[in-house]
């Protein structure tokens, strides 16, 4: 054996125990859902409005990995479709396939979708825990490299996404309308960007987290290499890591807060 293989077959040996040691333990371990007093399963209605210019967009998928991600992560809450509907908005102001990012104003588009749709029709698809989402042909970069966009000062409840956007986005977005935000939004953003009778809502450990290499549904990492199916959390571990800090970066429990939120709110609504 030659001195030069033994030096590569010791250097492969090193790393691969750096490798084992660095990855230990499972690589995603969830908590377990009975440590939490959890209210009943709120379900959270979506209307979509699809693009014409969109051949196929496969929305079961984008609302299945919803709630896998809200099972995995102890949030008694449950995404279902209310409807879907196809509307030309070829001539709706500020897209134009030309461009190859922008960030769309959800201002605008909401307007015109207001006005061909009807605005008592668009109020009766919102309200606390009800959305509904414009998913526009990839023509349209809707926003760069992430591919979808919500408002929070539209009552909570419109987004915009791309048709090519990953199965993600769809649960990210609504995160962002429960007051769910990245791993780097900073409390000074947020009060300056979110109208004043909104922040009630806002939680310093609702941010997202990166973990082991993975970003968590809300976070925003690029240097990451995936993503996972949780909200972070410092009860979920991924390769050993907690998947969040308690006082900073636990989405999942300010999901769980919001859920119990919304589960009240319906026990109040009178029964028509």
């Amino acid at each position: 054996m030659n001195k030069k293989f033994v030096i590569i077959l010791s250097l492969l040996l090193v790393f691969g125990i750096f490798y084992l040691n660095k990855n230990k333990g499972e690589p995603l371990q969830l908590a377990s859902c009975e440590k939490y007093a959890l209210s009943d399963v709120v379900e959270t209605p979506i209307y979509f409005y699809v693009d014409a210019r969109i051949e196929n967009v496969d929305i079961d998928s984008k609302v299945k990995y919803a709630n896998e991600v809200l099972r995995n992560s102890c949030i008694p809450l449950k995404r279902v479709v209310s409807g879907t509907e196809v509307i030309d908005v070829a001539t709706f102001k500020g897209l134009s396939p030309a461009l190859t990012e922008f960030v769309p104003n959800t201002g605008l588009l909401h307007s015109e979708l207001s006005d061909r749709v009807g605005k008592e029709k668009l109020k009766s698809h919102g309200g606390d825990g009800r959305y509904y989402g414009l998913i526009l042909s990839s023509d349209y970069k809707v926003l760069h490299r992430t591919w979808g966009i919500a408002h929070l000062n539209f009552g909570n409840s419109f987004f915009v996404m791309s048709s090519d956007a990953s199965d993600g986005t769809l649960e990210h977005e609504l995160g962002h309308l429960s007051w769910a935000f990245h791993h780097n939004t900073t409390e000074m953003t947020l009060q300056n960007i979110i109208l004043p009778q909104h922040h009630d809502h806002l939680r310093p450990y609702a941010r997202g987290h990166y973990c082991k290499g993975a970003n968590t549904i809300m976070s925003g990492a690029e240097h990451a290499r995936e993503s996972i199916p949780v909200y972070s959390s410092p009860d979920i571990f991924r390769f050993g890591q907690a998947c969040g800090v308690k006082e900073s970066a636990d989405n999942a429990r300010h999901m769980r807060e919001f859920a119990a939120w919304l589960s009240e709110k319906q026990k109040t609504v009178p029964s028509s």
